[in-house]
C-alpha cells in the first residue's frame, strides 16, 4: 500500500496545475514542502469555515449549518484530503496537520463559546475539551459519510452529541 500523502507524483501536480514541474520546483524546493502548504491551507480553510458555521446564528441555525458543512467536506473531498494528509509520511505535513487540528480546535473552542453565550448558558467543562471531541467527531462521522454511510443514519450520531453538549452547560 503506497503512503497516500506521497501517492502524486510532481508531474502529476504540474500537469494538474497547469504548468511546468520547474514552476512546482521553483515555488516549493520539495514535494514534502508542498504538501506542507497544502496541509496549512486546508485546515486553516477547515477552522475558518467551521468557527462560521456555529458563530453568529440561532442555535437551532448554527447545528444546521454545521450539519450541512459536515456532509459538503465528506463529499467534496476536503476531509478526505486531510486525513490523508494527516496519514502521510511527510515530515512537514504532518507538523502542518498537527498545527490544523489544534488551529481547528480553538476555532471550535471560539465558536461554541458564541453559540454557548447566544443560547445564555455557560459550560460546565472547559470549551476547549467540547471542541476537542467535536472535531473528532466531524472527521469520524465526515470518513463515515465519505465511505458512503447513508446522512440519515448518522444524522442521529450528530443530534445525541449535541444533546449531550447541552447536558454539559447550565444557565448562563
Amino acid at each position: 500500500m503506497s503512503d497516500p500523502g506521497t501517492a502524486a507524483t510532481v508531474d502529476q501536480i504540474a500537469a494538474a496545475a497547469g504548468c511546468a514541474k520547474g514552476l512546482v520546483h521553483y515555488h516549493f524546493k520539495t514535494k514534502d514542502a508542498l504538501l506542507g502548504e497544502v496541509a496549512t491551507r486546508l485546515w486553516a480553510n477547515r477552522a475558518r469555515v467551521w468557527r462560521e458555521a456555529l458563530s453568529g446564528r440561532e442555535a437551532g441555525e448554527a447545528l444546521d449549518t454545521a450539519w450541512k458543512l459536515l456532509r459538503e467536506e465528506s463529499s467534496d473531498g476536503s476531509l478526505a484530503a486531510s486525513a490523508s494528509l494527516g496519514l502521510s509520511r511527510s515530515i512537514v505535513a504532518g507538523r502542518s496537520v498537527r498545527d490544523g487540528r489544534a488551529g481547528l480546535v480553538r476555532a471550535l473552542t471560539d465558536g461554541l463559546v458564541q453559540l454557548f453565550e447566544q443560547m445564555n448558558r455557560s459550560a460546565a467543562v472547559p470549551p476547549s475539551e467540547v471542541a476537542a471531541l467535536l472535531a473528532a467527531l466531524i472527521d469520524g462521522l465526515g470518513l463515515q459519510l465519505a465511505s458512503g454511510e447513508p446522512a440519515e443514519q448518522l444524522e442521529p450520531a450528530w443530534a445525541a452529541f449535541w444533546a449531550a453538549v447541552l447536558s454539559l452547560t447550565r444557565p448562563g
